[in-house]
């Protein structure tokens, strides 16, 4: 007698439930989701600085044009245009301030002992405050938002940044005789 029971299984096949196939495919959303978002991110992150970049540029520009010619500054109430294609547009003010300094050490022999170079009266804080355009020919500047950038420098205005400064304050007698009357301390 032969005790051979024939089994007989029926063949399973690997497969997805639809609880396994809705599962996969919300995951992937929230992958895909979280992609999203995060390009969304650095694209904006990107462009702010961008425009940042540009204020810093248009700030030192300005900064440069007006230590070297006043005269020659563009109207602060026009937007300056930036970008390879224009595509940002700044505004921008320029302060100037007279600093107040005091000595440290007062009466001390190196100070005392001094007859030239640089005296604390004449020394100038310039200030240049740049404002990114956000909606189309409207200043910035006017509505008291605060600037996307700030640049300020100490100078002396009778010491030249370079000789090629030098030069062309002298090279016009509107700013010699400017030259002269901040050397000899008339504002």
């Amino acid at each position: 007698m032969c005790r051979c029971a024939a089994t007989f299984r029926t063949p399973t096949r690997r497969g997805l439930t639809m609880l396994e196939t809705v599962l996969a495919a919300v995951l992937m959303a929230m992958i895909a989701t979280t992609l999203v978002a995060g390009l969304g991110f650095v694209h904006a992150d990107h462009r702010r600085q961008q425009r940042q970049l540009g204020a810093a540029e248009i700030a030192n520009r300005l900064m440069l044009q007006y230590l070297d010619e006043k005269s020659g500054m563009p109207s602060d109430a026009l937007a300056v245009t930036y970008g390879s294609r224009g595509q940002y547009r700044y505004y921008w003010r320029v302060r100037e301030d007279k600093v107040s300094m005091r000595e440290v050490r007062p009466g001390s022999t190196a100070t005392a002992n001094r007859t030239g170079g640089v005296t604390p009266d004449r020394i100038k804080l310039i200030t240049v405050r740049v404002w990114n355009e956000q909606t189309p020919n409207v200043n910035p500047a006017l509505s008291g938002v605060a600037e996307d950038f700030r640049l300020a420098r100490l100078t002396d205005p009778i010491a030249p940044r370079n000789p090629d400064s030098l030069s062309k304050i002298l090279r016009t007698p509107e700013g010699m005789a400017e030259w002269l009357r901040q050397f000899q301390g008339n504002e």
